[in-house]
């Protein structure tokens, strides 16, 4: 439990430690009020029965009598009076108190969320390729919310009680000693056990329900995501049963949670009930009288009312973290690794940085690279030069490398030996700038909800849209009759992936949203793989429009897409065996035409 406290505080930003301060100060007065408010009842009661007690005590006695409080009904009527407004006023704090604490937490809520999802959206292309997004969704959605509801407010609340407690049991071991140990003992020793007996079960509890809401995300995700194909096949039962076996976990976990935070109360009850009538037993054994044990059960009794929440809340708050810790670890190992590899950028992943212009080439200058954990190479030894303006294409068989060189060109992997020159400088210098000039189409074609003019200018505010951008982006896509076409033009919600769109048409959009910069360098891989052979001809035609200033570089299996590039790279098993243009390669690689003879 500590530990997974010291993680959380770690993880907030040191201003915060000024609030927490803060907060602990106002704590302190919340206990003092608790204390005045508890000692009052008492006091109340024996200005009633014995009110020559009350005025007999030097200072007090001595003010009462002049303010000319000197009989029962005046003194019973001031004791009212200031109990009430004891109470008022330390409610009214109270209140105060709690708003102050929940817009804390809340707003750390937030800030965890908003820098978990930063990590994740400026993460290495790396990281995902050993995450699933349901995962990534339920930490930044699911495990902070857990971590401020389930550790941050539970160890505000104990803070709270823990300085309330010691100041009531304070005054009680000054006014009762044996009475108070005797209570404590029998209390505390029970809420001990209790806890070690719960606490490797409830730990466990927290992590099966973690996995259990990441498998729920996941299955959703995968059900809805491939709706037609569930359709189709009849396998939505699949997806159901999935759905509930994971939802049985998180269940049984969050009923023995459940069940574990409820049985505090009634053990804390019964405990506090036998101090009670052991308190009055040892009053008896001691000979008191009946005077003086009614007072003492009326502070005693008040002080239980006060005391039984503070257990009963003490050990659940614990139960809450202990069940909890799990994604704290989880949240902040996310957190503290991807700070980590992404801090020597400082910062840069989301600042206007200067486009990378292209002069005249680009060159991979004996480029290796390995993925993390693999023992052979993806690429290795590429050597070769893309002029500017220039049109090529990387052909081979699935897992041949041409993606990995791709993504290697669009920075988005690092080489493991070798560089990537734009003109003469190193693309690592400047990663952002150099992706600020390249324009990216792929495969799957990644259409949001929202409007075509929204998917165009992707990610950037309405306010902010270049409309002359937006315009040539759609000409030289030729988008233009599409949009002439539909009754509220660029305004036309797309669709969930696009799905009110062809797939010709979707992939236009994507062309345009990749040319809204003007990009020098053009990057298609497999963009017309997934297109039926008439409209590829056609977006295959926009894209030769764009031809002479722009840099093409494209993977393709099909070689009808690839046939007017200047040059075609053959690759396999990570290096390339054959270049040139096609109708050198169809006459020299024999391969190639082995591909050719597939094509047809």
């Amino acid at each position: 439990m500590i530990k997974s406290l010291k993680k959380i505080y770690s993880l907030l930003p040191r201003k915060d430690r000024f609030r927490f301060g803060l907060l602990f100060v106002m704590m302190v007065v919340a206990s003092l009020f608790e204390l005045i408010g508890i000692s009052l009842i008492p006091a109340f009661v024996i200005s009633i029965a014995e009110p020559e007690r009350i005025l007999s005590i030097h200072i007090l006695g001595d003010f009462l009598r002049d303010m000319g409080i000197d009989t029962t009904q005046r003194l019973a009527l001031t004791g009212a009076i200031a109990l009430i407004t004891v109470y008022l006023l330390k409610n009214t704090y109270l209140t105060y108190y709690k708003y102050l604490k929940q817009k804390f937490v809340l707003n750390k809520r937030l800030y965890l969320q908003n820098r978990l999802f930063k990590a994740y959206m400026t993460a290495p292309y790396t990281f995902y390729l050993n995450k699933n997004s349901a995962e990534l969704l339920r930490n930044v959605n699911g495990e902070i919310g857990k971590i401020i509801t389930g550790t941050v407010l539970p160890f505000l609340e104990i803070s709270l009680n823990t300085i309330t407690f010691i100041f009531i049991i304070g005054a009680l071991l000054y006014l009762e000693p044996v009475i108070t140990i005797v209570t404590v003992v029998m209390m505390g020793g029970g809420g001990y056990i209790f806890l070690s007996i719960t606490q490797k079960k409830t730990e466990d509890s927290g992590r099966i329900s973690r996995l259990a809401s990441g498998d729920m995300n996941r299955m959703i995700l995968q059900g809805l995501g491939g709706f037609k194909e569930a359709r189709v096949l009849n396998r939505e039962s699949l997806f159901l049963k999935q759905y509930n076996k994971f939802a049985k976990k998180g269940i049984g976990a969050a009923i023995y949670q459940t069940v574990v935070k409820s049985l505090p109360k009634p053990i804390i009850e019964t405990l506090l009930i036998t101090g009670i009538l052991v308190v009055t037993l040892i009053m008896i054994f001691e000979g008191r009288s009946f005077n003086q044990i009614i007072p003492t059960l009326t502070l005693f009794g008040v002080a239980a009312v006060k005391l039984m929440p503070i257990f009963n809340t003490f050990v659940q708050q614990v139960t809450s973290i202990r069940y909890s810790a799990d994604a704290v670890f989880t949240v902040s190992g996310d957190l503290e690794y991807l700070e980590k590899i992404t801090a020597s950028e400082e910062k840069e992943n989301l600042k206007a940085v200067e486009r990378v212009n292209l002069q005249k080439e680009i060159v991979l200058d004996n480029v290796s690279y390995r993925y993390p954990g693999a023992d052979s190479f993806a690429v290795k030894n590429i050597n070769l030069t893309i002029p500017k303006g220039d049109a090529v294409a990387f052909v081979g068989a699935s897992g041949a490398g041409k993606t990995t060189l791709v993504d290697l060109i669009l920075g988005l992997l690092e080489p493991e030996s070798g560089r990537i020159l734009a003109d003469s400088t190193d693309i690592s210098e400047n990663l952002r700038g150099w992706m600020k000039n390249i324009g990216y189409i792929q495969q799957s074609n990644y259409l949001f909800d929202e409007r075509i003019f929204r998917n165009i200018a992707f990610g950037i505010p309405d306010d902010e849209v270049d409309e002359e951008k937006l315009r040539n982006a759609i000409e030289a896509a030729q988008l233009g009759d599409l949009i002439k076409r539909l009754p509220i033009g660029l305004k036309t919600r797309v669709g969930e992936r696009g799905v009110r769109l062809s797939g010709g048409q979707r992939q236009r959009v994507t062309i345009a949203r990749a040319l809204y910069n003007n990009p020098q360098i053009l990057v298609m891989d497999e963009a017309t793989s997934a297109l039926d052979n008439i409209t590829e001809k056609f977006v295959i035609e926009a894209i030769e429009r764009l031809r002479g200033d722009r840099t093409i570089i494209m993977i393709a299996h099909r070689l009808t897409t690839v046939k007017n590039c200047d040059i075609i790279y053959m690759m396999e098993e990570g290096e390339i065996v054959a270049k040139g243009t096609y109708n050198e390669l169809m006459e020299n690689s024999q391969q190639f035409r082995k591909m050719s003879l597939i094509d047809d």
